[in-house]
């Protein structure tokens, strides 16, 4: 669907005259990578909000973000798995912090 949408933009760009139909594609996956990092930043502060820890969250982006882009590591087959992993992965990484103690 997400798919759909940005090509949908890139067409109205093109027929606005704003970009060249080469650049379509560009724009195509620039539009879908965007929204696909505002939805991972918006569902990881639900899930801060829901555990209550909207700091550590925050924290957790600013490190986590930039990392995500420039480290290899692990690749899903499509967006909608990696989008699941991490949500998945941040849920679980803020239950520890919420419920697993802490000693010194």
């Amino acid at each position: 669907m997400l798919e759909r949408l940005s090509e949908k933009f890139a067409l109205k760009l093109v027929n606005a005259g704003i970009i060249s139909k080469s650049e379509a594609d560009i724009y195509v996956y620039g539009f879908f990578q965007t929204v696909m990092l505002i939805l991972n930043i918006l569902t990881t502060l639900l899930l801060g909000f829901v555990f209550r820890l909207i700091i550590p969250c925050i924290l957790l982006n600013l490190a986590y973000i930039p990392l995500r882009i420039n480290a290899g590591g692990y690749h899903a087959d499509n967006p909608v798995k990696c989008y699941i992993n991490s949500t998945i992965m941040v849920a679980a990484l803020l239950a520890i912090i919420k419920w697993v103690p802490v000693y010194r």
